[in-house]
């Protein structure tokens, strides 16, 4: 029979480093084999092998636990599975596939049988459970991979509910098509359709300080000059515009600095004889918990080829880092820019989060903690010790 396939998705900003493993409480019922055999169900994720259970001929409604591991190393039982480390994606595929044997004929000679070969059927119980439930949301950004594959951080809303976006007054057809593309791309990523969406032309920081901005074009021009996006967009804008060759460059800003002009830090710059457009991200002017994706072109031809890349899901999946240069050639992503966190995280699990990228660190913060730790139950134990051989010291 076809194998039995669950696509799951779940939102990028989903903490697992800490996880060992998320539990999969698996019920399921199948047509009983008439003997026992090597009749399973195996279970993979992602094109990886997770578990198999046999099918045995006296059980017809079975309960499973189990445990999607994250890390490698996890021992291997009727639980656990050992499989390689991995990530789990936005975008998941569960496959359960049941395997029956048939036997047909007989194992000894001269013995002739005849059996018909039964029909199997088998089912996943929709009580079957996946569960997420106790995981922080904490994310680096900009990852504007996450945006193209599941329109993060604007599908943290089902609704989109909690999006604006900031177009000119008087869009033209090539900016609308986009638009509508990218909206449409990532309600069918959620499942749902885009309705809770707010268009504006003049973003207000108070009343629009709660939303993810979508950018369409520069962002207008009563906003503090101070501000990043504004910066980058508009630099990024002039360079487009120019005669003869489209350029597009990017700079991070050193905002310490008192001048009226920031000093740019870091920049990228990028040339084309053709149309060209970018996507990139910023954090929010007016939230740091908020982010900006900016679409960006050098004109209608270059809105045309933003939206052709959008509509390809090979381009499409180019599309990461902090900017991404969609020329006639392809996608070319980088990484400019500062890196910000959106979501929470208690200090403890920072801490451990920020050791894990630094090995050496952190077995030099283990042995300290354990040289510590030692010593302060050396110092306890000589207390107690010296309080039993002069129990007249603390009177």
């Amino acid at each position: 029979m076809p194998p039995i396939d669950l696509d799951m998705k779940l939102p990028p900003d989903l903490f697992l480093l800490r996880s060992q493993g998320i539990a999969l409480n698996l019920k399921y019922r199948y047509t009983p084999p008439p003997y026992v055999d090597d009749s399973r169900l195996n279970v993979s994720l992602n094109n990886r092998f997770l578990q198999a259970f046999p099918l045995k001929p006296y059980e017809s409604n079975k309960l499973q636990v189990l445990h999607i591991p994250l890390i490698q190393g996890l021992s291997s039982t009727d639980e656990e599975v050992m499989i390689p480390a991995f990530q789990l994606d936005g975008n998941n595929k569960l496959r359960f596939d049941f395997d029956f044997v048939s036997n047909i004929g007989a194992s000894t000679t001269d013995v002739c049988r005849t059996m018909t070969p039964v029909k199997h059927e088998a089912v996943i119980d929709g009580d079957s459970t996946i569960d997420f439930s106790g995981y922080r949301h904490y994310l680096a950004m900009p990852a504007l991979k996450t945006f193209a594959q599941s329109g993060f951080p604007f599908s943290r809303m089902a609704d989109l509910s909690e999006t604006l976006v900031v177009m000119p007054e008087n869009p033209t057809a090539e900016q609308l098509t986009l638009l509508f593309n990218v909206l449409g791309q990532m309600g069918a990523s959620i499942g749902y359709p885009a309705l809770g969406v707010e268009l504006t032309a003049k973003p207000d920081a108070k009343q629009h300080a709660d939303k993810d901005l979508l950018v369409l074009s520069s962002i207008p021009k009563d906003l503090d000059a101070r501000n990043q996006p504004e910066i980058l967009i508009e630099q990024a804008k002039s360079q487009l515009n120019r005669p003869g060759k489209n350029n597009l460059e990017l700079h991070t800003v050193d905002f310490d600095k008192p001048s009226t002009e920031p000093t740019p830090q870091a920049s990228a710059v990028v040339s084309s004889d053709g149309p060209i457009g970018a996507i990139t991200g910023f954090q929010s002017p007016y939230n740091e918990q908020r982010s900006v994706v900016a679409l960006m072109a050098s004109g209608d031809s270059g809105y045309q080829l933003l939206d052709e890349a959008w509509r390809d899901s090979g381009k499409r999946a180019a599309i990461a880092g902090s900017v991404s240069i969609v020329r006639n050639s392809g996608v070319n992503s980088i990484r400019v820019g500062e890196t910000y966190y959106v979501g929470y995280l208690p200090w403890w699990d920072k801490l451990w989060f920020k050791l894990s990228a630094h090995p050496v660190w952190l077995a030099v913060f283990a042995v300290f903690s354990v040289i510590l730790v030692a010593l302060m139950l050396w110092r306890g134990l000589r207390a107690i010790s010296r309080r039993r051989l002069n129990p007249g010291e603390d009177k």
